[in-house]
């Protein structure tokens, strides 16, 4: 995984397709909150 700085977008797209299969936490955090999502890739 990279961590990139976006300014001035709303979407972004993380391609996944070659990691291993599992569990996986992404976090977005902004200057005004922090969201964690649970991925599962099987």
């Amino acid at each position: 995984f990279t961590s990139t700085q976006l300014t001035q977008s709303t979407k972004s797209t993380l391609n996944l397709s070659k990691q291993a299969q599992g569990v996986y936490y992404l976090q977005i955090s902004t200057s005004e909150q922090t969201i964690t999502k649970k991925i599962v890739i099987e």
